[in-house]
């Protein structure tokens, strides 16, 4: 049975891919309506209390009329998901789960990621069912359901959410509860990035761990009563059942359900138990269900992290001692590890080399903690008094855990970051790994170091960049980032530099975190060689502040960093040099005249003169004239028409004839006149700016001139990042953009 099973999750699992991949998608009916003020009828599934707002998550929606446009029974039959938020402020009863909701509100859909290696929030809540987002949300109607089944277990997780803040710290309490209760809402995120660093944030996540456990507890005590074991197993089983609901359910969970139900048919149909059998049955009725799982993360570690497990187990049993013990653990976590490392490396953009011996500490630990756990959460519910000793032991076992995890995360080349990862690369290694543990029983006995050899070789051709470590040409790369309203240009040198020009956004929040560091990661760059800040407003260098501050836990490290030479700094300009000074990174002022150039790249400082004074920080921005080969382009900061009538006097031949320009002031009509464009005459121009902006960037009269002049351009707020690749020896530039639609 095993062989058919595990075939049928095969070719399930590569019809779903080929179906999804290869697919031409046709715009549902309501991608029409974005932007748009709409009333919505649908199911409330889920609900939420996070950051001080109720968020709502509603199922099988159906869209009635358009309210903005004054339409009438527009109605949509559609499979739509919806997330509704909703203020602390605002005076709503929140309803029950499973009651039916008519509610209004202004329409998101969910895109494409704008950059490289930024989290794609579409994919992963199109993979549990959302499509989109209402804001400005407010209810007209509810049908209240009062019977609902998982309304019962939410007001139980919220009831025994609230019993451990009781007896323990209320930053401990938060991470316990996200262990047993599967409720993430009040969890430290500093807690939660320390742990996703170390590569152990699978504790945080209810999973087949947690099911085991309760599994082994429940048997341990129904194995003391008198009855049979097929009331055993049926009792088990539904004790396992509520205690998934009552965690929300997960994929995670459901897997570990499926295969613990799969176990107990087993035993009561006396037939034996396949781990392999049960993985690939439960993989198969998941995806029946829901086939985007497939692309869920979640899911794929799960089952990827299982079928480690299941080839790690020995099928010879003999006594457990205390080492056989210590080296069964070590093998399930390096097949673990064998088998995670594609979805870790192509979801992260880097391999965290302590994980293994962290989880040799932290999961033993984990299971001591769980145990505790329960037992702190039953005794607290029957009266807090009781549980005040356990809890005391618990806090300070999680104090000792963070405290670990921190000495781990300060280690030097504690992770390695591989880039990004094709997907053609996945498949070969995961088609070398299934040949190698499938390979004929008579190969396995001899020879066994073959095996350990083959396996590290697939996985050094899976990670090493070899582009990178060999020098294999690659065309230069200039990319500007998708940073919503502001500036973050990424330049890449055939010889492996990496220049950023400016970093900072007024509409994205932690841009340093969510986009500049992916994108770094993505494109495997370890290292800064200078970063230009062109001016110190707050839209270019935001981000740039956060790597300052976090060069040792982001893993990017900062070579040197320049500022335009000006005679009146102001208390953000000092500060950027402070920053430089505390993390060790060289700081260079520059003014009209000065050259920095590596053995590609060839940077010229057009402007400030530090002999003058100005007091618009616009106006002391740095001009930066970049030249590779043939390729020539100008960086223009955020100047006014003033400089650039200063520029086209002073340089004007330099300037003529670019290859691209970088628009002054994101596309402002104050900047980027039709003298000066017309006069430097470029080939391309790139525009940052924000989606619906209020200030009207970029500016009609300025695409009205690219137009008359017949200059193509593009704009981050449309197209997403922006690429262009140099081809020296052919004497031409290739431009390609990261579409978010």
């Amino acid at each position: 049975m095993k062989r058919p099973l595990l075939l049928a999750a095969f070719i399930l699992l590569s019809c779903i891919w080929f179906y999804t991949t290869l697919r031409v998608k046709s715009p549902p009916s309501w991608q029409q309506l974005e932007g748009s003020k709409i009333q919505v009828l649908g199911r409330l599934s889920h609900k939420e209390y996070k950051s001080d707002q109720w968020i709502l998550y509603l199922k099988d929606c159906r869209v009635l009329n358009t309210i903005d446009t004054g339409g009438q029974n527009q109605f949509i039959q559609t499979e739509l998901g919806l997330l509704c938020s909703f203020k602390e402020d605002e005076e709503y009863s929140i309803p029950n789960i499973g009651s039916i909701i008519q509610i209004n509100g202004t329409l998101s859909i969910f895109q494409n990621p704008g950059n490289p290696g930024e989290f794609n929030s579409k994919k992963y809540y199109e993979s549990i069912g959302y499509q989109g987002r209402l804001y400005h949300a407010s209810i007209e109607e509810v049908q209240e359901n009062r019977l609902a089944f998982t309304e019962g277990f939410y007001r139980a997780r919220l009831f025994l959410s609230k019993k451990l803040p009781m007896v323990m710290s209320e930053k401990n309490a938060a991470f316990l509860n996200a262990m047993i209760l599967g409720s993430k809402t009040e969890l430290d995120q500093e807690q939660k990035e320390l742990f996703v660093r170390n590569g152990i944030s699978h504790v945080l996540s209810i999973s087949g761990f947690h099911i085991s456990l309760v599994a082994a507890v429940l048997s341990f005590f129904l194995e003391k009563f008198p009855i049979s074991k097929k009331k055993q197993a049926i009792l088990s089983s539904c004790i396992l059942l509520s205690y998934g609901f009552l965690t929300g359910m997960g994929v995670s969970t459901l897997r570990a359900l499926l295969m613990s139900f799969t176990r107990q048919s087993a035993i009561l149909l006396k037939r034996s138990y396949d781990q392999k059998t049960a993985l690939a049955l439960s993989s198969i009725l998941i995806l029946m269900v829901q086939p985007q799982y497939l692309y869920h993360t979640g899911f794929q570690l799960s089952f990827l992290a299982m079928a480690g497990i299941s080839y790690s187990n020995s099928k010879k049993k003999s006594a457990e001692t205390f080492f056989k013990k210590l080296m069964q653990s070590l093998k399930q976590g390096c097949m673990i590890s064998i088998f995670s490392i594609p979805i870790l490396a192509s979801t992260f953009y880097e391999i965290t080399f302590t994980s293994l011996i962290l989880n040799l500490i932290i999961l033993p630990l984990t299971t001591v903690i769980l145990y505790i756990g329960f037992i702190t959460l039953v005794l607290t519910c029957l009266h807090p008094l009781l549980g005040q000793i356990p809890g005391f032991i618990l806090d300070h076992i999680l104090w000792g855990q963070e405290f670990i995890c921190k000495i781990f995360d300060g280690l030097w080349l504690r992770s390695y970051i591989c880039g990004d990862i094709p997907s053609w690369k996945i498949m070969i290694y995961f088609l070398f790994l299934a040949l190698f543990f499938l390979r004929p029983k008579k190969f396995r006995q001899k020879q066994s170091w073959k095996g350990i050899v083959f396996l590290f070789l697939n996985i050094l051709v899976l990670l090493m960049p070899w582009h990178r470590v060999w020098k294999i040409y690659q065309p230069p790369e200039i990319t500007m980032l998708d940073v919503g309203q502001g500036e973050a240009v990424l330049l890449q040198s055939p010889s492996g530099h990496s220049y950023l020009i400016d970093g900072g956004s007024l509409s994205k929040q932690d841009l340093g975190k969510y986009i500049l560091v992916p994108a770094l990661k993505y494109y495997g760059i370890r290292s800064l060689d200078m970063i230009f800040i062109t001016h110190v407003d707050k839209d270019h260098i935001s981000g740039i502040l956060w790597l300052l501050e976090m060069q040792k836990t982001s893993q990017i490290s900062i070579k040197a960093l320049s500022l335009p030479r000006i005679k009146n700094p102001d208390e953000t300009y000092e500060e950027i040099i402070r920053l430089c000074r505390e993390s060790g990174v060289k700081i260079y002022f520059l003014e009209e005249g000065d050259n920095i150039e590596d053995d590609c790249f060839q940077f010229q400082v057009l402007h400030p003169e530090f002999k003058e004074e100005v007091l618009d920080r616009n106006d002391n921005s740095l001009v930066l004239h970049f030249q590779y080969g043939y390729f020539k382009g100008l960086f223009t900061g955020d100047i006014s028409e003033k400089v650039e009538k200063k520029l086209q006097k002073k340089v004007g031949d330099k300037l003529q004839n670019l290859q691209l320009l970088k628009a002054a002031h994101h596309g402002s009509d104050y900047s980027n006149s039709p003298e000066f464009l017309h006069h430097i005459n470029p080939s391309y121009v790139i525009i940052s700016a924000g989606k619906y902006n209020s200030y009207g960037h970029p500016g009609k009269r300025f695409l009205a001139d690219l137009e008359q002049e017949e200059i193509k351009y593009h704009v981050t707020a449309y197209h997403g990042a922006i690429f262009i690749k140099i081809h020296q020896e052919k004497k031409e530039f290739s431009v390609e953009t990261y579409t978010k639609y």
